[in-house]
C-alpha cells in the first residue's frame, strides 16, 4: 500500500494567496500585438512561400515589465504543434512532487494556449481529459499558464504540489495534467491563393495578446515581384491611399538593398522620406505603405 505524506499544512492558504497575486501582478503587464492587415508572398523555388513574425508585425510591443516580447504566429487559425504531458504525484522523503513533466514545443516555437491544465485526479475523455469536480486544484490552469506561456519549455518537476496547489482530496494520489499548443516564429505556406496568419505577442510572465488576422496572397513561383543578386525591380505605386505591400524574394540570402539607385547599402530597416518602409529580413525584403514608384536593388 503507497503512503502519501503531506507537509506544510498551515502555510496553505498563504501560498495560494501568494499565487494568486503573482498571476493578477502578471496580467497587468502592457503587451500589444499590431500585424499588417494583408500581405502577398511569392513561392519560392522549392515551392514554399515563407512568412515571418518580423514581416507581420506592425507596431507591437518589444518589450513590457516582464522583459522581451516574442512573436509568433498561427497558420491558417491552427497552431504549430499541441502537446499533452501527465505528471504523477510521490514523495521524496522530504515533499509532495511530482516526476515531471517537462513540456517543450518545437525550435523556433513558443507555448501560446494552455488547453486544459488540472492537478487532481482529471478524468479521462473522449477528447482527452476533463476536470474532475471531487478532485481538482482551482489555481492548476493559472499556475501552469504562468510557468509556460511564451516559452519554448517547462518543467513541472520537483515543484511541491502542497505548497502550489493545496490537497484538493486528500490521501489519494494525484497527477499533473496538460495540454498546451505553440505557435512558431514563421510559417510556411506550399498551396497557392488566400491563406492567413495571427500575429501572438507573448512575454516572460506568461501575458499573451493577439492581434487582427491578417490576410496572405501566396503568389505562384513565376509571378513575381522577387529579386536575384543585383537584379533591380521597379514598384508601382499604390492605388489606394493605404499603400501597397510587397513582399521580395531573393534566391540567395542578399547583404543589403539599394533603394531609387542612390548608392547606398543597407540592412535591416529603413524609412523612406515617403512614408514607405524598407526592411530585409533574412532573403526577403518586405515593403509597407509603398505610395509612390520605387527602384530596388537587392546587393551581394
Amino acid at each position: 500500500m503507497t503512503i502519501l505524506r503531506f507537509k506544510h499544512a498551515l502555510i496553505l492558504s498563504a501560498a495560494l494567496l501568494t499565487i494568486s497575486s503573482k498571476v493578477a501582478a502578471q496580467n497587468n503587464s502592457s503587451l500589444s500585438a499590431m500585424a499588417v492587415p494583408s500581405l502577398n508572398v511569392t513561392m519560392n523555388s522549392s515551392g514554399q512561400a515563407i512568412v515571418t513574425a518580423a514581416a507581420i508585425n506592425s507596431g507591437s510591443s518589444t518589450a513590457t515589465s516582464c522583459g522581451s516580447v516574442t512573436l509568433s504566429l498561427l497558420k491558417d487559425g491552427a497552431p504549430a504543434d499541441t502537446v499533452s504531458i501527465i505528471g504523477n504525484e510521490y514523495y521524496n522523503g522530504d515533499i509532495n512532487t511530482l516526476d515531471g513533466p517537462t513540456l517543450t514545443a518545437p525550435a523556433n516555437s513558443v507555448f501560446i494556449q494552455v488547453n486544459f491544465a488540472s492537478y487532481g485526479i482529471p478524468l479521462a475523455s473522449s477528447n482527452g481529459y476533463t476536470i474532475n469536480p471531487g478532485c481538482h486544484a482551482a489555481n492548476s490552469q493559472s499556475y501552469v499558464e504562468s510557468r509556460l506561456l511564451g516559452r519554448n519549455t517547462a518543467s513541472f518537476a520537483d515543484i511541491d504540489v502542497y505548497e502550489v496547489f493545496g490537497d484538493p482530496c486528500g490521501g489519494q494520489r494525484k497527477q499533473l495534467i496538460v495540454t498546451a499548443s505553440s505557435a512558431m516564429s514563421e510559417v510556411v505556406f506550399t498551396t497557392t491563393g488566400p491563406h492567413t496568419v495571427t500575429l501572438i505577442a507573448t512575454d516572460a510572465c506568461g501575458n499573451i495578446s493577439t492581434a487582427a488576422t491578417t490576410s496572405i496572397n501566396v503568389l505562384p513561383a513565376d509571378s513575381n515581384p522577387s529579386l536575384s543578386l543585383d537584379d533591380q525591380l521597379r514598384l508601382e505605386p499604390s492605388a489606394d491611399a493605404s499603400g501597397r505591400i510587397y513582399s521580395l524574394v531573393s534566391k540567395t540570402r542578399p547583404s543589403g538593398f539599394e533603394v531609387d539607385e542612390d548608392g547606398v547599402a543597407r540592412t535591416g530597416t529603413y524609412r523612406h522620406g515617403d512614408g514607405t518602409t524598407f526592411e530585409l529580413v533574412r532573403n526577403q525584403l518586405i515593403i509597407r505603405g509603398s505610395r509612390a514608384p520605387h527602384a530596388v536593388k537587392i546587393l551581394h
